[in-house]
């Protein structure tokens, strides 16, 4: 039950965990007027999740600023809700978000009615303001659709102008196949002699020819000892600053010096390595590309709201976290 709860809350905005409002209520009340709607101070809480979290734990790192951004986000809801019913491009039919609600309920709930009112309810919140919210969620999506993601477009010259540009960005990290023995320095006096004395065993061992998955099996104390030491490929950013540094200067097929790292000493043998390149641009482009349009979203959708703004009745009454502002 409580797992239908989370995803129910989590795909249609609604606010999970009342106990949390709780927290505001003493400060709750009118966060801003934007035309015909009012919105609360618990209306804002709601939509930031992050401001939540933080009111839960008791914590006043950056509130205000997160409350202000989210207090920015119900503005530009209620905007684009307006702007829905004053263009005439896309209508939605009242049929299409019974249907989409209905749909969440059969496949959430599996057509539970019963188990889905005890969700709101635990939440609550009734199912005409769940239906509610759950239209205005599909109206926001449509509008961005046809405000936005439709005009998003992508030059096929832009892609390659970044590729150009920044080439050298675009490079794959070195990469090793490694193998490593992992033995502890000991604590106590007696400890780090008998430690040492396994350390020169190894060290021995491998000098004389030893294979090191074997080595590894025998005398590593880490959870790769089983598949001797085995880890695989890595990239250098996986890796210890000192360890990279080690495993990069050893040559294929070789065995390092010992790495002493604070409790521990790590062997290591470099089974293969691939030095980093270039990424093709035809390998790059779709990361490219998506960059673009991400950047053309977002401006977009900011233009599209400011401009929604200038044409409307805004007035903002508490500016940060329960803070009056003047009008």
């Amino acid at each position: 039950m409580m797992i239908k709860r989370i995803l129910l809350t989590v795909l249609v905005l609604v606010v999970p965990a009342m106990a949390i409002l709780n927290a505001a209520q003493d400060v709750d009340g009118v966060a801003a007027y934007v035309n015909e709607h009012i919105i609360t101070i618990s209306d804002v809480i709601r939509t930031s999740r992050t401001l939540m979290e933080q009111i839960s734990k008791g914590s006043a790192i950056d509130q205000n600023a997160i409350y202000n951004e989210a207090l920015e986000e119900v503005i530009g809801r209620k905007l684009i809700l307006d702007d829905y019913e004053n263009q005439k491009e896309i209508k939605i039919p009242e049929s299409i978000f019974d249907e989409r609600a209905d749909a969440i309920i059969r496949d959430m709930f599996n057509g539970n009615r019963l188990d889905f009112i005890e969700a709101l309810a635990s939440d609550e919140l009734s199912e005409d303001v769940w239906r509610m919210q759950m239209r205005e969620k599909t109206i926001v999506g449509a509008m961005r659709n046809l405000r936005v993601d439709s005009k998003v477009t992508v030059s096929p010259l832009a892609a390659r102008e970044i590729y150009d540009v920044n080439r050298d960005k675009y490079t794959t990290q070195p990469s090793v196949k490694l193998r490593m023995i992992v033995i502890a320095k000991g604590s106590s006096p007696d400890d780090q002699t008998a430690q040492r004395k396994k350390l020169d065993e190894v060290l021995k061992a491998l000098k004389d020819g030893g294979d090191f998955s074997e080595l590894a099996k025998s005398y590593s104390e880490d959870s790769y000892a089983a598949d001797g030491g085995n880890r695989d490929w890595m990239k250098r950013d996986m890796l210890r600053s000192d360890l990279a540094d080690a495993a990069f200067a050893t040559k294929v097929g070789e065995v390092s010096d010992p790495i002493d790292i604070g409790k521990q000493v790590f062997i290591i043998k470099v089974e293969d390595r691939v030095e980093s390149k270039i990424v093709e641009f035809e390998d790059a482009k779709p990361l490219i590309e998506q960059q673009i349009r991400m950047e053309q979203s977002i401006e977009l959708h900011d233009t599209w709201v400011n401009r929604l703004r200038k044409n409307a009745y805004v007035k903002i009454v508490a500016s940060g976290w329960g803070l009056v502002a003047g009008d």
